[in-house]
């Protein structure tokens, strides 16, 4: 499969999933795997669908989408000319709008 768009992940978007795994990790390893690797599903999926997000009202940059996993954390993104840019993982406790 041939994808059109690559996955670049910002530093402030690292820095969002490692501390998201390591809290996680401390209790139950195992959830940690799993909550990574539906990360990176969906950075998978948004290359060949990077329109699965939605524009949120309450930010001003109308470039950036917000996809919501099933485990209620929030991909904020932007589609570049040839790139999938993850700007921030953020978690459901987190505030979306005071962030961004």
């Amino acid at each position: 499969m041939n994808n059109k768009f690559s996955v670049l992940i910002t530093e402030p978007a690292q820095k969002d999933i490692l501390e998201i795994i390591s809290f996680i990790a401390k209790e139950n390893p195992k959830a940690a795997v799993g909550v990574l690797n539906i990360f990176s599903g969906v950075f998978k999926m948004l290359k060949e669908f990077p329109a699965a997000g939605v524009r949120k009202t309450g930010i001003n940059d109308t470039s950036v989408l917000v996809y919501i996993t099933r485990k209620r954390y929030s991909i904020v993104y932007r589609v570049n000319q040839n790139a999938i840019e993850i700007l921030r993982v953020l978690t459901r406790y987190q505030d979306l709008f005071a962030i961004l």
